[in-house]
């Protein structure tokens, strides 16, 4: 079973009572056995630090628009391959397994 949950584009990630930690411990302990959690709209600094089954966000093709509106060039599908790709990277690096408090949330299958 996948359990989405979004919007969360705008979410802080420490905010006591609103962030987005918060709402997932919130649903510790709530969730079916063997739910996987997907998160929409989670920010590109966010994904090395929260660790779910999946995210996804449009902040990459976002950001493509402007520097291609600011470079003065068409953001044909080819730019914006190439900026997916530069994004994706970086995107898993961030998001690449490691020690920390999200793992403990049991979130990870």
């Amino acid at each position: 079973m996948l359990i989405g949950l979004g919007s969360v584009c705008r979410r802080h990630l420490i905010d006591p009572r609103h962030g987005l930690f918060a709402i997932l411990e919130g649903l510790e302990g709530h969730l079916p056995p063997g739910a996987f959690v997907h998160l929409f709209g989670v920010k590109g600094q966010a994904m090395s630090r929260v660790k779910v089954d999946s995210v996804d966000s449009m902040a990459g093709d976002f950001a493509t628009r402007v520097k291609a509106r600011q470079a003065g060039i068409s953001n044909t599908i080819a730019h914006r391959a190439a900026e997916m790709n530069r994004w994706m990277a970086a995107a898993s690096r961030r998001a690449a397994p490691a020690t920390g408090d999200q793992f403990r949330l049991g979130f990870n299958h």
